[in-house]
C-alpha cells in the first residue's frame, strides 16, 4: 500500500489537492486524483487540504503491535514535538503514559539531533561546502533528490535524527531490538532511507491508541527522560531551532550566512535561487512543513498546558 493513497469513492472532484501540490505530484486518472509516487516528497498537504477526508495513510499500529508480542524489547524515538502539541503536566507524564502501551524505554530523539548538530558544526568548521543544506526534514531530502538533483551537492551528509537515533538504540540495547519512531511527519515512513527506525508511527496513531487503552497522559505519574545534552536540540521541530541549537554549540566562526525557511513553496523558491547561483555560501535550515514539525500532517495537536 502506498504512504499516501486515495479513497475513490470519495474523491468528489474537487481538485484541491492538484491545486495545492507545490511539486505537482498529482494526477487525475479516471476521474480520481492519483500520487504519482516518482515525485510525491510525502509532505502531507494534501491531507490536509482535502475537504472529503479522501486521503488515507498507512498505519503502522499493528506492524508495532506485533513488535511488542515478541521476545525483543522495543523502543520509541518520540519527536521532540510532543511538547508543543501533547496535554501534560510535566513532560515525563508522557513517556510514562507511552511505556504503558509496553515500550521497554521512550527517549526523546533531542538526542539524536544532538549528535547531529554536531556534525553540522563540523561543516561549518570545515568550510568545504559552498552552501549547506540541512538534512533533518525528510521532505525536503526527497525535494533536492527528486526534484533539485543538481543541489545534491549542498545537501548536508548527515543522517535524519530518526536514523541517528535508530542506531544509538540499537547499540544500547543489541540489533535484535526493535526501534519504533513516532511524531507528526508522514515522510518519515518511507522505507528507502539510508538507516530507518523498524516502525513509525504518526502523533495521530499515537493519540488513538492511547484512547483505546484508557490512558490520559494528564493523569500518569512522571517518569523522567533521560537528559543527555539535549538543550537547544529540543527545538528541532521549530523552525529556527536547528539554527538555535547550532549556534549554541559551536565554538569558532565561519564564513556561511545562516538562514531558515520553512514551507515547500518557500523552500523551492531558494533553491531556485541557489541554481542560480543568486544564494552562495549559506547555511539553510529548511522545513516543509510552515513553522516546522510543529505543524507537521499528522500532529493531532493539542497544546500542552
Amino acid at each position: 500500500m502506498p504512504i499516501i493513497d486515495f479513497k475513490a469513492a470519495m474523491c468528489k472532484h474537487c481538485y484541491k489537492c492538484v491545486r495545492g501540490c507545490e511539486v505537482k505530484s498529482i494526477m487525475i486518472r479516471n476521474g480520481h486524483a492519483y500520487i504519482m509516487p516518482n515525485r510525491c516528497i510525502l509532505c502531507g498537504q494534501c491531507l490536509l487540504n482535502c475537504p472529503q477526508s479522501a486521503k488515507r495513510v498507512s498505519g503502522g499500529l499493528s506492524k508495532v503491535k506485533e513488535f511488542l508480542k515478541g521476545g525483543a524489547p522495543v523502543l520509541l524515538s518520540l519527536s521532540s514535538a510532543y511538547i508543543g502539541l501533547f496535554p501534560y503536566k510535566s513532560r515525563g507524564q508522557v513517556k510514562a503514559a507511552l511505556k504503558k502501551l509496553g515500550f521497554a524505554d521512550v527517549r526523546d530523539s533531542a538526542e539524536a539531533a544532538a549528535l547531529a548538530t554536531g556534525e553540522y558544526v563540523k561543516l561549518l568548521e570545515q568550510g568545504e561546502m559552498e552552501n549547506i543544506i540541512t538534512s533533518a526534514c525528510p521532505s525536503i531530502v526527497d525535494l533536492i533528490e527528486i526534484h533539485y538533483p543538481e543541489l545534491i551537492p549542498y545537501m548536508a551528509p548527515v543522517l535524519l535524527p530518526s536514523g541517528i537515533h535508530t542506531r544509538m538504540l540499537k547499540a544500547s540495547y543489541g540489533e535484535e531490538a526493535k526501534v519504533v519512531f513516532a511524531g507528526p511527519c508522514i515522510a518519515e515512513k518511507k522505507k528507502s532511507r539510508a538507516v530507518a527506525p523498524d516502525a513509525v508511527l504518526t502523533f495521530e496513531e499515537i493519540r488513538d491508541w492511547l484512547s483505546e487503552e484508557g490512558i490520559e497522559i494528564p493523569s500518569c505519574e512522571e517518569e523522567a527522560f533521560e537528559e543527555r545534552h539535549l538543550g537547544a536540540n529540543l527545538r528541532y521541530p521549530v523552525s529556527g531551532g536547528l539554527l538555535t541549537a547550532v549556534e549554541e554549540t559551536k565554538r569558532q566562526r565561519d564564513r556561511y550566512r545562516k538562514f531558515y525557511v520553512s514551507g515547500v513553496k518557500d523552500c523551492q523558491e531558494v533553491c531556485e535561487a541557489m541554481k542560480t547561483g543568486e544564494v552562495k555560501g549559506c547555511f539553510i535550515e529548511m522545513n516543509a512543513c510552515h513553522g516546522g514539525c510543529i505543524n507537521g500532517p499528522a500532529t493531532a495537536a493539542e497544546v500542552s498546558s
